[in-house]
């Protein structure tokens, strides 16, 4: 699993990770827990799905930057990632 990684996009600074998933039932179990989450931090995120692929973006748009919501929401992503190898 590769960390989080820093990208300077000009006009913002924003946290990216990439997710793949062998299976669609891992995949839809992310996606759904990586969204109820975001909503209950009451935080945006920006979430692209290429297949089995799901690339995320976290920065504070507010601010245009990388702020502790966004590191707080990036170890709630890892962790739920962690939890789909618990699901049949």
């Amino acid at each position: 699993e590769s960390a989080w990684k820093t990208f300077d996009y000009g006009d913002h600074l924003a946290i990216n990770k990439s997710y793949v998933f062998l299976s669609h039932e891992h995949f839809m179990y992310f996606v759904n827990e990586v969204l109820n989450n975001a909503k209950r931090l009451d935080h945006d995120i920006n979430l692209v799905i290429n297949g089995s692929e799901v690339e995320i973006k976290l920065f504070t748009k507010d601010i245009n930057d990388v702020t502790d919501i966004d590191l707080k929401l990036s170890r709630i992503i890892d962790e739920i990632f962690q939890d789909i190898y618990y699901i049949d």
